[in-house]
Protein backbone atom coordinates (compact mmCIF):
# COMPACT_ATOMS: atom_id res chain seq x y z
CA UNK A 1 0.00 0.00 0.00
CA UNK A 2 2.89 2.34 0.80
CA UNK A 3 4.36 1.82 -2.67
CA UNK A 4 1.02 2.50 -4.35
CA UNK A 5 0.66 5.80 -2.49
CA UNK A 6 4.18 6.84 -3.52
CA UNK A 7 3.52 5.91 -7.14
CA UNK A 8 0.28 7.93 -7.27
CA UNK A 9 1.98 10.91 -5.62
CA UNK A 10 4.83 10.87 -8.15
CA UNK A 11 2.36 10.66 -11.05
CA UNK A 12 0.45 13.66 -9.75
CA UNK A 13 3.61 15.70 -9.30
CA UNK A 14 4.80 14.87 -12.80
CA UNK A 15 1.45 16.03 -14.20
CA UNK A 16 1.84 19.40 -12.50
CA UNK A 17 5.24 20.07 -14.09
CA UNK A 18 4.62 18.50 -17.49
CA UNK A 19 1.48 20.25 -18.69
CA UNK A 20 1.14 20.72 -22.42
CA UNK A 21 -1.63 21.52 -24.86
CA UNK A 22 -2.02 19.63 -28.10
CA UNK A 23 -3.30 21.41 -31.21
CA UNK A 24 -4.19 19.22 -34.16
CA UNK A 25 -6.05 19.58 -37.41
CA UNK A 26 -6.05 19.54 -41.18
CA UNK A 27 -4.59 22.19 -43.47
CA UNK A 28 -6.61 23.17 -46.55
CA UNK A 29 -5.84 25.44 -49.48
CA UNK A 30 -8.26 27.91 -51.11
CA UNK A 31 -9.81 25.07 -53.17
CA UNK A 32 -10.47 22.93 -50.06
CA UNK A 33 -7.72 20.45 -50.95
CA UNK A 34 -5.50 19.24 -48.12
CA UNK A 35 -1.96 20.61 -48.08
CA UNK A 36 0.76 17.99 -47.65
CA UNK A 37 4.04 18.74 -45.84
CA UNK A 38 3.13 22.28 -44.71
CA UNK A 39 5.07 23.85 -41.85
CA UNK A 40 3.14 24.63 -38.65
CA UNK A 41 4.96 26.51 -35.91
CA UNK A 42 4.64 28.32 -32.60
CA UNK A 43 7.10 30.18 -30.40
CA UNK A 44 8.04 26.91 -28.70
CA UNK A 45 8.55 24.69 -31.75
CA UNK A 46 6.94 23.34 -34.84
CA UNK A 47 5.88 20.38 -36.94
CA UNK A 48 5.05 19.45 -40.53
CA UNK A 49 1.72 18.15 -41.81
CA UNK A 50 1.72 14.63 -43.21
CA UNK A 51 0.80 13.58 -46.75
CA UNK A 52 -2.91 13.93 -45.86
CA UNK A 53 -2.54 17.47 -44.46
CA UNK A 54 -2.89 16.36 -40.82
CA UNK A 55 -0.70 17.95 -38.14
CA UNK A 56 -0.31 17.68 -34.36
CA UNK A 57 1.58 20.30 -32.36
CA UNK A 58 2.35 20.10 -28.62
CA UNK A 59 2.69 23.44 -26.84
CA UNK A 60 4.11 23.69 -23.30
CA UNK A 61 2.04 25.45 -20.66
CA UNK A 62 2.63 29.15 -19.96
CA UNK A 63 3.76 30.03 -23.49
CA UNK A 64 2.20 32.37 -26.01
Amino acid sequence: MKHLFLFVLLCLLEGIYAQTATVQGLIFDENNNTVAFANVSSDSGGTVSNSNGFYRLSIPANTT
